[in-house]
Parts: structure tokens; C-alpha cells; sequence
């Protein structure tokens, strides 16, 4: 059913009023809509599951940090009570969730080319995109519903820090609230700084919480990679971020023509020596190894880093063999799992003969 055409046209015009509120202006003078839940919505709390209705400010709400995708506990700094006349019923887990056309949701959704993820109002939410739970299970929308009522108390809350929060029984993970002038906001964009671009620099690197798959520049490495590696590859990187690390696979896969090319660097070709693998010598050309680098927030890569001993024992605490221990050719960036297999034993499979 469709709401009121006071509600439709709003709703159009990206400035829907329930009852006489609309939203409110931060300190830092963004505006923000007001994005809400009816009475009984359960919210995750320090002091379990409470209808949303009757939390108190200071009272601490589960919610994620976008960057470590660790679980916090935040106090509630802002209460809202609002009136709207359009509800949205979305079916997922089992269980109905009623909110308002705006509130933002964290859905993936398969296109043709790639996946996306990213926080998207319900008005946007198709039947089949997949909700993250708090335990990082997924699960797929199935059924939406709009339709108009009577003027119906809802109610948001905002949280500190995160800016996000989990609601029913099942615990789905949606934001506190969507900045006037977007729309579906992307991974990491700077909700979290009320408008500030200070995240949009780290969005790459914000785990897609739920699947094992990272950030797609990396995904795309990893996918390249042996099923053996992609696991541990996914870990390396997560846990590295977790502690402020954002690395980036520069090199996964390596065909032997890449490997005859990258070796001639520093001998026939410009630049520095970067490797002693010719083609068919290096574990790149088995799908076993990866290069990785920090990038900072800029998007620059650091390649004369102190974390360099840090980012080696996160790599061997996954399962890594480490280029930085190697004593003949330090390799700082390399990092490999052999599955106690020598380059000699490929080369044997594949016929080739050992130099």
C-alpha cells in the first residue's frame, strides 16, 4: 500500500515530515533526518535487549566500530520521538521490523559485476539483499512492505562514536541516523565524524562484516589466489586492520612472464633489484604468495615503515612464511604458505625440468 501523498511527495523530495519534526542540526551544523523505530523495537543494550522506547540517555547500546569491526559498547547521547504517518515493515530472520522509508540498513547486494555494501535507506532495500547480524551472520531481506497508519509514535536513538546499533530479537545492524544530501552511503563514508571527510580515506579497508571477503581491491588478489591461502590471506589483513594496519596486496598471482619481467628490474631494466625468482622460481607462480605494503591515510603506499616487524608476526600468526626473515634477500613485503611443497616439486608436476 502507498502512504499518504503528503508522505509520497515528501519521501520524493528527500524532506518527509513526521508530524512536526523533521530533524535537527549537530554542532558542527550538519542536519540530520530522523530515522526511527516503533515502540517495541528491541535495541542490544550493556543490560541485554530493551525496547527502544525506553532507553535512557547514558545508557550503553551495542554497536560496531566500522574500522576494527570490533563490537562496543556506547552511551546513548541523543533521544528522539517522533510521529510519522508511513510505515515500512521489513521481513528478515523471522521476524517483522517496522521503521521509517530512511533508516539506514548495512545490506550487500550482488550486481552483475561485483558486489556491493554499503548503509542504504529502507525506501532503497530490495527483497534478497542480505542484513548483518551483531554475530557477523548474514541473512536475506525476504519480504518489504510499505503502507500508510494513523499518526504513530516512532523513536531513534544516537550513539556515540559508532553511530550505529542492532535491533530485534535477531540483532540487525543498522546506523542512527543519514546526513541530509545522501543517499545509500558507501563503506566507511564519514558518518562517524558527522560529515567530515576524515573516514573516506579508510573506507577501503572497513571489513564486510559477516563474510569473510575484505575490501574488494584485496578480494580481487585473494580470489587469484590457491583456496589454501584465501582464508589466511582474508585473516592476515583483518587482523591488521583491527590494529590500525591497512595493508594492500600489491602482488598476488604472478605469471611466469610477469616473473621473468619484475626479475629483469635492477639488471637489464631500470630501477632496483626487487627479486632473485626468475620465471617459474617463485611461489607467485603457484598461487602461494602475496606482497603486501601499508597504505596511509592518503591512500599512499609506505614502504619504509617501522611497522614492517609487526606486520610480519600478524602474517606468521596466520600462518605466513615471512620474506623478512630471510637472511640471503630480505624480503619485508613477501609473505607465503608453501604447503610443504618446493619450487622443484611444482616444476616436477608440471614437467618441467629443475634449475
Amino acid at each position: 500500500l502507498l502512504g499518504s501523498l503528503s508522505d509520497i511527495g515528501n519521501l520524493a523530495t528527500g524532506a518527509y515530515r513526521g508530524g512536526n519534526q523533521t530533524g535537527y542540526i549537530d554542532e558542527a551544523g550538519n542536519y540530520h533526518q530522523r530515522t526511527c523505530f516503533v515502540k517495541g523495537t528491541l535495541v542490544d543494550t550493556a543490560n541485554g535487549r530493551k525496547p527502544i522506547e525506553t532507553l535512557q540517555l547514558g545508557e550503553k547500546a551495542l554497536s560496531r566500530n566500522e574500522i576494527t569491526g570490533e563490537l562496543e559498547y556506547k552511551p546513548i547521547t541523543k533521544l528522539f520521538e517522533n510521529e510519522v504517518e508511513l510505515l515500512f515493515d521489513v521481513e528478515v530472520v523471522g521476524m517483522i521490523i517496522s521503521t521509517t522509508w530512511n533508516h539506514p540498513f548495512w545490506v550487500e547486494r550482488d550486481s552483475k559485476r561485483l558486489k556491493i555494501q554499503k548503509w542504504t535507506e529502507v525506501k532503497d532495500l530490495r527483497v534478497g539483499d542480505i542484513v548483518t547480524l551483531k554475530n557477523t551472520s548474514e541473512h536475506p531481506i525476504k519480504n518489504i512492505r510499505q503502507y500508510n497508519v494513523s499518526p504513530t509514535k516512532v523513536y531513534n536513538i544516537e550513539v556515540e562514536d559508532n553511530h550505529n546499533y542492532f535491533v530485534g530479537e535477531a540483532g540487525v545492524w543498522v546506523h542512527n541516523y543519514l546526513l541530509t544530501g545522501t543517499n545509500s552511503m558507501g563503506l566507511g563514508e564519514s558518518l562517524m565524524n558527522l560529515g567530515k571527510k576524515a573516514l573516506s580515506s579508510a573506507k577501503e579497508w572497513i571489513t564486510s562484516f559477516g563474510n569473510e571477503k575484505v575490501d574488494s581491491k584485496n578480494e580481487k588478489k585473494i580470489e587469484e589466489l590457491d583456496p589454501s591461502l584465501q582464508k589466511p590471506a582474508r585473516k592476515f589483513i583483518k587482523s591488521a586492520a583491527s590494529e590500525g594496519i591497512n595493508l594492500r596486496i600489491t602482488d598476488g598471482y604472478r605469471s611466469i612472464e610477469d616473473q621473468d619481467e619484475l626479475y629483469e628490474q635492477g639488471r637489464t631494466k631500470p630501477g632496483g633489484k626487487v627479486t632473485n625468482a626468475k620465471g617459474g622460481d617463485s611461489f607467485h607462480n603457484y598461487k602461494l604468495a602475496i606482497d603486501v605494503v601499508e597504505i596511509d591515510k592518503k591512500g599512499k603506499a609506505v614502504w619504509e615503515n617501522k611497522n614492517w616487524n609487526r606486520i610480519g608476526e600478524l602474517g606468521k600468526q596466520n600462518g605466513f612464511e615471512w620474506g623478512g626473515d630471510w637472511k640471503s634477500f630480505k624480503d619485508q613485503p613477501h609473505f607465503q604458505i608453501t604447503n610443504g611443497k618446493k619450487i622443484r616439486d611444482f616444476k616436477k608436476e608440471q614437467g618441467g625440468s629443475v634449475k
